[in-house]
């Protein structure tokens, strides 16, 4: 059943896409990703020093030849099918290409930098994963690649009609809830969303013009949260996901106000799987059991 709230969400950011200009003409060059474990297509494997990795079954049983990969599900990931989707071939993991004799031209096809464990603060799980200001600097070297072999017109020409594509925040969340001596809930979520405004910036600096933004899931509807709870989910740290993903909202709705040539396209995952769950309430299937699945939010 987690394959089937992870195709709704799916789903919801495949119909998003077709928002921008020049999709459904099949004109969107490449896809950059950043992220946490949702999204990471095997950079963790890379990270000699990291105990963070799906490179064992039955991670990857689904996919093509039933060998782990990296990713952290069965089979395909977000990420996976929302290159499908475009007509690109999954963006590689950036750890992988920086071995690659030819970088700048699988930088033009795309990369992923995402990296499970990876929160918005540089502080969650470092030193077991790219952070995402690490994930940011390795756009920084990417574009400074493409800058030099295409020129720098051409470099943001080509950047402007690409796809960034962003699923972080789960675990700076999941970090919170278990910490004994915290900040309030409004000022962590505040200092989240700050240090997202940074790397945003950076990244629109650099040539980041199309943006498709993931909220937090549920995160105390997974299951190390409710069993902490008898019966319901954790409603503290669902609410930390709410308030994450409206001032995530909020920030990129001001980004937009400030710079013409910005869009993008964000998914309150929160809310989208909480109606998703309450439809399966209805219903005889009893998968919301913490022993009976493990959920990945």
């Amino acid at each position: 059943m987690a394959s089937s709230v992870n195709f709704y969400v799916i789903s919801v950011i495949l119909c998003m896409l077709m928002f921008f200009h020049g999709y459904a003409n099949g004109t969107v060059p490449a896809m950059y990703v950043f992220g946490d474990s949702l999204a990471d297509v095997g950079n963790n494997d890379y990270l000699p020093l990291s105990v963070l990795k799906a490179n064992f079954l039955p991670n990857g049983i689904d996919y093509n030849g039933g060998q782990a990969t990296g990713r952290f599900s069965n089979g395909k990931n977000s990420a996976d099918l929302l290159a499908e989707k475009l007509g690109l071939a999954t963006s590689p993991p950036y750890l992988n290409i920086t071995s690659d004799t030819n970088k700048t031209e699988a930088f033009i096809s795309g990369v992923s930098f995402a990296s499970g464990g990876a929160g918005v603060l540089d502080s969650t799980n470092k030193g077991q994963c790219l952070t995402f200001p690490n994930q940011v600097d390795s756009f920084s070297t990417v574009h400074q690649t493409l800058v030099d072999a295409l020129g720098s017109d051409a470099a943001m020409s080509h950047l402007s009609k690409s796809i960034f594509c962003f699923i972080i925040g789960s675990n700076d969340i999941l970090d919170y809830t278990r910490e004994l001596i915290k900040p309030t809930p409004q000022d962590f979520v505040n200092s989240l969303v700050s240090n997202l405004q940074v790397q945003l910036q950076r990244l629109h600096s650099l040539g980041a013009r199309k943006l498709v933004f993931v909220g937090t899931g549920p995160i105390g509807c997974c299951p190390s949260q409710r069993t902490q709870n008898s019966t319901n989910c954790n409603e503290q740290a669902n609410q930390l996901s709410a308030l994450y993903n409206k001032g995530a909202s909020n920030l990129l709705h001001k980004m937009k106000s400030n710079h013409t040539d910005f869009n993008y396209s964000f998914l309150d995952a929160s809310s989208a799987l909480l109606q998703y769950l309450k439809i399966l309430q209805n219903t005889d299937l009893m998968w919301l059991r913490p022993h009976a699945v493990d959920m990945e939010i």
